[in-house]
């Protein structure tokens, strides 16, 4: 580009160019000519730079800027004040710069500002606008004066608001913290809010409850006293966020005003909405939007976090309450349990007195026994409820805690001999007494003894008073070698209804509050207790209580004991630690171990027809009990705990089990999972018994397996009946078994007789159990998980897998026809059935057969490549009953264009009919083809039948007049749209119609009935002609059926254009129907189509054809038939336009490259480089590429079309090519042409 070196304006910038157009006479500024050399130089400057540079120049301070500089005056002043004076430019902010401009002209010196807001009249009538610039002086040459100023500038606005933005949304996050409430979150963003005006001159934030309608003023910032109290108090959640004018509030700095959505956890739960005012100094453009949304999200982010505070807490409160309602239910029930247990010990403890030697005595002990052991647990509940509770009664004395606490020790002393165990107690007398409640050093003695106990089985445990290590105390020692607890149930120990899972001991019976317990007692003494333990070594427990009474309240104090105190609970708690021993059942019945299991086999021996159960529960007195209860009608053997009882049972197998579910080493559960997956006791009836109550505690018993679920207490009579109706139940399955074997082996005797493929498979089919393959496929007797890839061809494993997934989920027979791999290792078919086997509603198997059908499927293919041979036949037979039918068509086209009478008309015409006639007559056969092939696709859309009923009048109009034939149409007044493709539609009445004229007599009568039946559209088409025979009727429909010839008139046709109008018809959902009352009497033939729900819409008339002239466009005929090349391209020329004629693919390209045409008439089947070729190396040649390829081909099938669009022809026509057709696309090609042009 050449240089523009204007001494005055140089360049070709936009500001050049306006102001060497400007006329300058009409400014204070004059002609550029008389311009001093240093305003040219400095506006030279300007003009060159790619800052925004703008200049002040003379007295008027007249106003010349660059390129650059545009965008800070906007649409309305550029270019309407270059030349103008400031003052009349920048009047908005003439106050700000006025004085500055006259300051550097006073002093010379330059000014330099920093992020200036002023608020030019831009985009808005004030636009707050930020401005980093500096104003410099331009010196005379003689430097007298300042004759102007240069001032280079950048506009920061963006950065200034972006800044202010990002700080104000990081006040809105600081401020939040420690919000616990929505109010207070709320208060706390307005005030943020509040420190920046300039984005958010007002705000107001409603807040709703729930999924409320409505949202209510929480507070409002930026108002006037009076504006904000005619603030709305409640907002509808509906307010569009980006609805302008909101809420009508006339507030000056405000443009509009816009209500946010307040999001909450997600977005389509919002929490409130945030009302603010936009600025009228700042344009509503996407990124205030965007910030707008920003403050509501960090707002919903603090009033998510705020409600989840206080949903927190309410549920902390809630939690609390229930503790307490919990707590005193307990009081209240405890309290509600001691009468009636001190009204049953009374009369067990007399009645126990006078059976001394008798053989109630052990019944009654065992009452006696679990009475006191129930009024234990009592006492302890109702003795953590008032620690708990703070209503403890206390009373502290100081006591001799060596002595009392090595008393209370030894009461263990029998208990621990007994389980083979070293009690040691070291208790040497302190310096000084304790101070302690005895009652309750008792409980908490008589705790951690009885805990050690329980859970030591074997070593010893130590009980131990001293001095501890400061002096300032005393100290209680328990330590034990037992199982010890995890370090991770360490923390657990104390809390209330703690139990430890999977720690060996002697029992599971317990509340899990001794130790809750005794850890609030230590703290009432002002005491602490701690707890140190190994896995598998032991544990110590460590009470530490302060000497003397400073810590206490002195109203709890007594100085002087009121008397010697008397152990009230050690024989409570060492009778309940008798009871987790094997061999404290001093009074039962029966011994244990191999007594029992000897006891069962002579009770066997005196009645052998006795069922035997297993007995296994860790609590003595209900072993003994159930023993008692049972042992008259069977042989009962007795377990200790769930490892001994699963000893027992494999040693030799019960008829049933009666477990209990917590007990030591293995319990109820656990004993129930090992007997399930042993073979020998899988099948035995297990019933567990639990002081769990509750459906869902009975739920999960049966869900692991038990076949019955019993709730301590329970009576003995339901028990007794429960055990018979299994016992009897196990007798029914094992006679069922042992017919179901039977059974099998009869089955086994059909299989071997039969010569279908008979296999067995899991629920799942994940696991084939049993095949039989009679010698066609592999057998698998053994269980095989490689079925799918032993016997199914990989390409045959989804559509296998398909089907078995459907008939497991629908619980329905599996049947389908799929390939096998045979013994051979050939490939085979079979039709494979399987039934599922159900127990209980649940599939526990699939039986199946399956029979080799691979001689079938493979005369099934012969018939379909037979078939699909005809096809590929019909087709080439189109094809080449086309090929000579073009050139025929196109003669007679060319006669026409011509005006010729050679040849006449009258054989002109009847050439014309023969050659349509023939061209519908490959039509109809390939159309056929097409359908029974299910390859013709439907084009659907909303059509209405009047209209298709006057194109198929148009269609057979030659043939209905050849036979002058008196056509009546009725038609309804109301269009009848229908779902269909009207080109096939036409087809169907079109067909009707030509049937209608072949078989009436010249002058007859064809009339054309459309109507509506409900749902229904229905077209009559009735005619006067020769009728149909009540024989003949059944067939009509059929194809290539033809009527008797000896009643109808000489038609022709191959018999299947009513086989394709009822085929059609089907497709859309309808039908087609004859009648006739016989021969002579005419026929009436009636098509009924589903009416199209949706509101009709008028369709558009069919396009008349017309003349379409051709001239200048080039086209390019090439056939290697040259009949049909000629005559196409003569009749081409005729209507003007420009052809050559080729004869084959390479002189295509060559004429192509050549000549250019406009389009290329080009046929497919040609030898050597065939049409698709030619094609495709058009496509591939830059300068070829854009001419438009119109295949013609007596190749139509729709596969046929798919190859010539993916070869890149634009069009496809069938020979003989419907020229008027032709001609249409060739003139919207020349057209296309012309306005790319």
């Amino acid at each position: 580009m050449p240089l523009n070196l204007n001494p005055v304006f140089p360049g070709n910038s936009e500001m050049s160019r306006r102001m060497r157009e400007l006329d300058w006479s009409r400014t204070s500024l004059g002609d550029p000519d008389g311009w001093p050399l240093h305003l040219r130089s400095a506006l030279s400057l300007c003009l060159t730079s790619r800052i925004p540079v703008v200049m002040y120049w003379g007295e008027d301070f007249n106003v010349l800027y660059n390129d650059a500089y545009i965008s800070f005056l906007g649409a309305d002043k550029h270019p309407r004040f270059l030349g103008a004076p400031a003052r009349e430019c920048w009047r908005e902010i003439w106050p700000t710069i006025g004085p500055m401009l006259r300051s550097v002209v006073e002093t010379a010196e330059a000014t330099w500002s920093e992020d200036l807001l002023m608020y030019f009249a831009r985009r808005l009538p004030a636009e707050e606008v930020y401005v980093r610039f500096s104003f410099g002086p331009i010196v005379s040459p003689d430097g007298a004066r300042v004759d102007g100023i240069f001032c280079p500038c950048t506009e920061t606005t963006d950065r200034v608001i972006s800044e202010r933005r990002i700080d104000l949304l990081r006040q809105l996050g600081q401020r939040q913290a420690g919000a616990r409430r929505s109010t207070e979150v709320a208060r706390n963003a307005l005030n943020a809010l509040a420190r920046n005006p300039h984005d958010i001159p007002f705000a107001a934030v409603y807040l709703r409850e729930s999924q409320a309608a409505q949202a209510r003023l929480v507070g409002s910032i930026g108002l006037d006293d009076a504006t904000a109290n005619g603030l709305p108090t409640e907002l509808s959640m509906m307010t569009d966020a980006h609805e302008q004018n909101a809420l009508d509030v006339s507030y000056r700095p405000v443009q509009q005003v816009l209500a946010v959505p307040i999001p909450g956890a997600s977005r389509d739960d919002a929490l409130g909405l945030l009302v603010c005012g936009i600025s009228s100094h700042l344009v509503m453009d996407d990124d205030y939007r965007s910030f707008l949304n920003l403050v509501a999200t960090s707002i919903g982010g603090a009033l998510v976090e705020a409600e989840a505070y206080e949903a927190e807490r309410r549920r902390a409160e809630a939690l609390a309450e229930i503790d307490r309602a919990k707590t005193t239910f307990f009081t209240n029930v405890s309290h509600e349990f001691r009468t009636p247990l001190t009204l049953m010990l009374g009369p067990l403890e007399e009645a126990l007195a006078g059976l001394d030697g008798r053989p109630e005595q052990p019944l009654v002990a065992s009452a006696q026994r679990n009475a006191e052991r129930l009024l234990k647990l009592v006492n302890t509940l109702l003795e953590y409820a008032r620690v708990e509770g703070g209503r403890a009664s206390a009373t502290f004395e100081p006591t001799d805690v060596p002595l009392l606490t090595a008393e209370l020790a030894s009461t263990f002393r029998s208990a621990c001999e007994k389980a083979g165990l070293v009690l040691d107690v070291d208790c040497p007398p302190l310096a000084q007494p304790v101070y302690v409640d005895r009652d309750h050093w008792e409980r908490i003695v008589l705790n951690l003894v009885s805990n050690a106990f329980k859970f030591t089985l074997e070593g010893s445990i130590m009980v131990a008073v001293r001095t501890s290590d400061d002096g300032n105390g005393a100290e209680l020692l328990v330590r034990d070698t037992g199982a010890g607890i995890p370090p991770g149930e360490l923390h657990k120990l104390f809390g209330r209804f703690q139990r430890i899972e999977g720690v060996r001991g002697r029992s599971f019976e317990g509340s899990g509050i001794g130790l809750a317990l005794t850890h609030e007692l230590v703290k009432l003494h002002g005491g602490s207790i701690e707890v140190e333990s190994s896995e598998g070594r032991g544990t110590q427990f460590t009470v530490r209580l302060p000497f003397g009474k400073a810590h206490l309240a002195p109203q709890k104090v007594r100085e002087i004991p009121q008397a010697p105190h008397r152990p009230l609970h050690a024989a409570a708690y060492v009778g309940e630690a008798l009871q987790w021993l094997p061999s404290s059942r001093d009074d039962a019945p029966a011994g244990s171990g191999e007594e029992e299991l000897q006891s069962a086999a002579e009770m066997r021996a005196l009645r052998p027809d006795a069922h035997r159960i297993l007995v296994a529960d860790d609590n003595a007195d209900l072993r003994a009990y159930l023993q008692r209860l049972l042992s008259p009608h069977y042989a009962v053997t007795t377990a200790v705990d769930g490892i001994d009882a699963l000893h027992k049972a494999f040693a030799a197998p019960p008829d049933l089990v009666l477990t209990d579910v917590m007990m030591p080493e293995l319990d109820g559960f656990g004993l129930l999972a090992r007997l399930r997956a042993d073979e020998r006791t899988r099948t035995i009836p297990i019933l567990l018994l639990s002081a769990r109550a509750g459906e869902e505690a009975r739920i999960e018993g049966l869900a692991a397996g038990a076949d019955d679920y019993l709730v301590k207490p329970f009576s003995a009579r339901e028990l007794m009946a429960r055990v018979s109706a299994h016992l009897a139940t196990a007798q029914l399955r094992r006679d069922a078994d042992q017919a179901v074997r039977a059974s099998e082996a009869q089955f086994r005797a059909l299989v071997t007789a039969t010569s279908d493929i008979i296999f067995r498979m899991s629920p799942d089919w994940m696991q084939l159990r049993q095949l039989l393959g009679q010698n066609f496929i592999v057998d698998t007797l053994e269980p095989s998980d490689a079925w799918l890839t032993r016997y199914i061809p990989l390409d045959e494993r989804p559509r296998v897998m398909s089907a078995v997934e459907a008939a497991i989920h629908a619980c329905s027979p599996f049947e389908l026809e799929h390939r096998v791999t045979r013994v051979d290792g050939t490939i085979g078919w079979v039709f494979s059935r399987a039934i599922p086997v159900l127990q209980d509603g649940v599939i526990v198997e699939w039986l199946g057969a399956a029979s080799d059908v691979t001689a079938r499927k493979q005369a099934e293919q012969a018939l379909l490549d037979a078939d699909r041979r005809k096809d590929e036949f019909l087709a080439t037979l189109a094809h080449e009953l086309r090929n000579p039918l073009a050139p025929i068509r196109n003669a007679l086209h060319l006669f026409s264009l011509t005006g010729d009478d050679v040849p006449p008309s009258a054989p002109r015409e009847m050439l014309e009919r023969q050659v349509n006639h023939m061209v519908r007559l490959v039509d109809d056969l390939m159309e056929a083809s097409r359908i029974r092939s299910g390859k013709l696709q439907l084009q659907r859309a909303p059509v209405d039948l009047n209209e298709v009923v006057r194109t198929a009048l148009e269609t057979s109009k030659p043939l209905l007049d050849r036979g002058r034939h008196c056509v009546t149409v009725r038609a309804t007044e109301q269009p009848l749209v229908v779902d269909g493709d009207e080109v096939r539609l036409t087809q169907v009445i079109a067909n009707l119609l030509n049937n209608a004229a072949k078989y009436t007599d010249a002058g007859g009568s064809v009339e054309v009935e459309s109507r509506r039946e409900g749902e229904w559209a229905v077209v009559d088409v009735r005619d006067s002609g020769v009728g149909l025979s009540p024989e003949q009727l059944p067939r009509l429909f059929e194809m290539f059926a033809q009527v008797d010839t000896a009643h109808a008139r000489s038609g022709g046709g191959l018999g299947i254009g009513l086989a394709l109008s009822q085929r059609l018809t089907q497709m859309h959902g309808g039908s087609v129907s004859a009648h006739s009352d016989g021969l002579g009497q005419g026929s009436t033939f009636s098509v009924r189509l589903p009416l199209r729900h949706a509101r009709s819409r008028a369709l558009s008339s069919t396009e008349q054809d017309g003349q379409h002239a051709l001239g200048g466009l080039r086209v390019l005929v090439v056939d290697d038939n040259h009949d049909a090349a000629d005559s196409l391209g003569m009749l081409l020329s005729a209507l003007g336009t420009e052809v050559r004629v080729v004869y084959d693919g390479a002189s295509a390209l060559a004429s192509a490259a050549e000549w250019t045409p406009s389009a290329v008439v080009l046929d497919l089947g040609m030898p050597i480089l065939d049409g698709w070729e030619v094609a495709r190396r058009f496509r591939r040649d830059p300068a070829l590429k854009d001419i438009k390829l119109i295949a013609l081909s007596g190749w139509g099938q729709d596969e046929d079309r798919e190859r010539t669009a993916s070869a890149g022809f634009d069009h496809h026509l069938v020979k003989p090519a419907d020229f008027s057709s032709l001609q249409k696309l060739l003139a919207s090609i020349q057209g296309n042409a012309m306005t790319n042009r």
